[in-house]
């Protein structure tokens, strides 16, 4: 079974469960994909059971968390693997969204993620991304290439 955490209005096809901390309009008018979907945010998942999920899906959204220990301890409850995708440090710094939370800092190495508090507005801002060289641009936005992956648990600390 599979979780697309986070999906928003793009939900991915042939997953099991799909959450969100608000209901798309689409979800909602689908009554297939309205049956699999649970309204909730990533820090309580409590509504499933540990290790229901083979695999669980985040796209963009563990960024915007409020509690990334409730949050992690969740999906490694919840998931016996998954992938995580996330901005890169230096991208959010240079052209990240105000609602982003957390500097996120992966060590693929040790299968650890490092949540540092966000405590200041982006530099160029979201609407702003044509501010920065296309070319130096498009080596930034490679950087977020790596999504994070686990298998059976990983480990995190949170700096506040």
């Amino acid at each position: 079974m599979k979780i697309d955490i986070g999906c928003g209005p793009r939900p991915h096809a042939g997953y099991d469960a799909y959450t969100d901390v608000y209901l798309p309009k689409n979800i909602a008018q689908n009554p297939e994909l309205l049956s699999k979907f649970t309204k909730t945010g990533l820090e309580d998942m409590s509504m499933f059971k540990d290790k229901q999920f083979d695999y669980a899906y985040g796209h963009h959204m563990i960024e915007h968390i409020e509690d990334p220990n409730k949050a992690c301890a969740e999906l490694v409850r919840i998931a016996k693997a998954g992938i995580l995708y996330f901005p890169s440090v230096e991208i959010d710094i240079l052209i990240g969204r105000n609602d982003h939370n957390w500097l996120i800092f992966p060590d693929y190495k040790k299968n650890h993620l490092l949540f540092i508090k966000k405590r200041f507005k982006s530099y160029f801002g979201q609407a702003s991304k044509s501010a920065i060289v296309p070319k130096e641009a498009q080596q930034w936005v490679a950087q977020q290439a790596k999504p994070f992956e686990w298998k059976g648990e990983f480990t995190w600390t949170v700096v506040l």
